[in-house]
This record gives structure tokens, sequence and C-alpha cells, in this order.
């Protein structure tokens, strides 16, 4: 059986939403919209992502060739640091100890640059899913609740600042105290990778999916548009409550839509976009005057060129997309 080309269609559009996040592409144009869509919408991307790396990480752990998926993991976070050496340098916080600098530089280097972040998570999702692979469905998704529940309370308590002038408030709204691999990646990794354990898409009806995705959806905006009455657009929401249930009905919805096919292109298309569109966004954030449409066109008609590039390259130095 060939690709589900469907699903690269999901990957596709969602690189295309991680770029008119990153460039606040509504920002000139309506506050509500650029807030509901940034706040809102793209907030289905990272656990997307996470639930179907998750799902095809199940295949690598029956088929025992994990070490093979690791690698590769590895390498993709290995080449796109050091593409990106210039940038999280330069990045760096000014500080006055060597000490401060050593850490924020140990920091950049673990837990990945701007998106990069996101393969040191998945990596640590599949560190824990191999642990813990001996336990039951039902404890597996136990964890996962748990887990999430933790990183949704973290982040309310944090952006609605209930401790305000307190160092639980500081350590509340520390990115990493919630976006990591245990309390973010885990929940939804874990979820792609139960799954497919479970085989739940033979199990559910396609009305089902279709229903849940279309209730839970309209239940994230709302949430999305709570926040906005009430929380500064500068605070950053990584956890929506309904955000746990309408992104596994997302994937499912595409899922269940099989195309078959057998060509990488649009999935190749997809890494690049993700992986390529912040060196040109950070670069024309530094050196153009663009309003924020123009900036996410630019932005995206310069990756789609350099990801072609990338696509011919990637035929000879594997393991770069």
């Amino acid at each position: 059986m060939g690709r589900n080309v469907s699903l690269d269609v999901l990957k596709l559009l969602l690189a295309v939403m991680v770029i008119a996040g990153h460039t606040a592409f509504l920002a000139d144009i309506n506050e509500l919209w650029n807030y509901l869509t940034r706040h809102g919408l793209f907030r289905i991307i990272v656990p997307s992502f996470l639930i179907i790396n998750g799902f095809f990480f199940y295949h690598f752990v029956q088929n025992q060739q994990v070490k093979v998926w690791f690698q590769r993991l590895f390498i993709l976070y290995g080449f796109w640091m050091l593409f990106y050496a210039y940038f999280w340098f330069r990045h760096r916080r000014q500080v006055d100890s060597v000490w401060q600098d050593a850490f924020n530089l140990f920091n950049t280097v673990f837990f990945g640059y701007f998106q990069l972040w996101y393969i040191p998570c998945i990596i640590g999702a599949g560190l824990l899913i191999l642990r813990w692979q001996h336990f039951s469905t039902a404890r597996l998704m136990t964890i996962t609740v748990v887990l999430f529940a933790i990183g949704l309370v973290i982040q309310y308590l944090g952006n609605y600042h209930v401790f305000f002038g307190t160092v639980w408030d500081d350590a509340l709204n520390n990115i990493y105290s919630y976006r990591n691999f245990v309390i973010f990646g885990f929940p939804f990794f874990c979820m792609g990778y139960l799954m497919n354990k479970t085989q739940l898409l033979k199990r559910i009806p396609f009305s089902v999916v279709v229903v849940g995705m279309l209730v839970s959806f309209g239940l994230m905006m709302a949430e999305a548009y709570m926040n906005y009455l009430n929380v500064p657009e500068s605070e950053d929401f990584d956890f929506l409550l309904f955000g746990f249930f309408s992104c596994p009905f997302i994937v499912m919805f595409f899922m269940s839509i099989r195309i078959n096919g057998n060509s990488k292109l649009i999935a190749q298309y997809a890494s690049g976009l993700y992986f390529v569109h912040v060196a040109f966004f950070v670069l024309l954030s530094w050196h153009a005057h663009l309003n924020h449409i123009s900036l996410f066109a630019v932005t995206l008609g310069l990756s789609l060129v350099a990801t072609t590039v990338l696509i011919l390259v990637n035929k000879k130095v594997k393991y770069i997309l």
C-alpha cells in the first residue's frame, strides 16, 4: 500500500500555517482574527505533527527499527542546528556572567533554536514511549491526560498571572516549564502511538470523526476567544484545553480520507518549508521593512524556492528533510 497523500497534504497545510503564525500575517488587517489564528487555529500545528510522528513511530517499534528512527532525527537536528548556527549565536542574550552565557548556550543546543525545538521534543517523547511501551493502553492514556493537565494548569496559571509579583509567576511563565518533551511532547506523541496500536481509525465511524472534529474545533476557537478577551496578546498559549480533543480528530479526519500515492514530494515540501522558512523570516525582519502580510508572502515564496533546491540536494545527502 502506498503513502496516504491526504496526510501529506495536512503536513503541507500545517507547514504553511507555521509560516503564517511566525509572520503574524493578519496583524495589519484585524486584531481579533490575528489573535484567533495565532493563538487559536495555529495551535493545532505542533500537536498534530506530534500525533502523526507518534502514529508512525509505532511501526518503527513493531519492526524493531527504532535505531533508524533516532539516527535520522539526530542527523536532521545536527544539520539544521549547524545551518542556523549564525542565527542562534547572534540571538544569544547579552549577559554579564560567563556562566549565564554558557547556560543560555546549553539551552539553545539542548532545546533547539526557534522552530527546531520540535526535534528534541519528539526524540524525548520517543524515549519515554520506549521506556513505557510495556504499559497497558489505559495506563499510557492516563499518563497522557495527567501530563497534559499539568501543562494546561501551568500555562493558564502563568498566562493569567494568578501569582503575579511572586517567584511562582516567573516559574510558571518560563517557557521550559511546560514546552518540553515530557509535558508537551509526550501526551500528543503518545496519542498518535496509541491511535496506531489500537487501530482506532477502524473502530470509529467517519461520521463520528467529522462531528468530533467540528465540535471540538469550535470549542477550541471559543476558548481562544475567551483568552483574547482576558489576556494580552503577548501571552502565548501552547496548551488549549479543547486542542487536546480537536487535534487527534483533525489527524484522523485526514487519515480517513485516504488517497494512495508513492511520491514523497508533498511531504518533502512540508518538511522543507518548516525547517528553512525561519532563515528568510529572520533576515527579512532584520533588513526589510515589510508589513505582515508581505512578510508572509515573501517568506513563503523564498522558502518554496529554497525547498525545491533542498529536495534536489536531499537526493544526494539523505536525512536533511
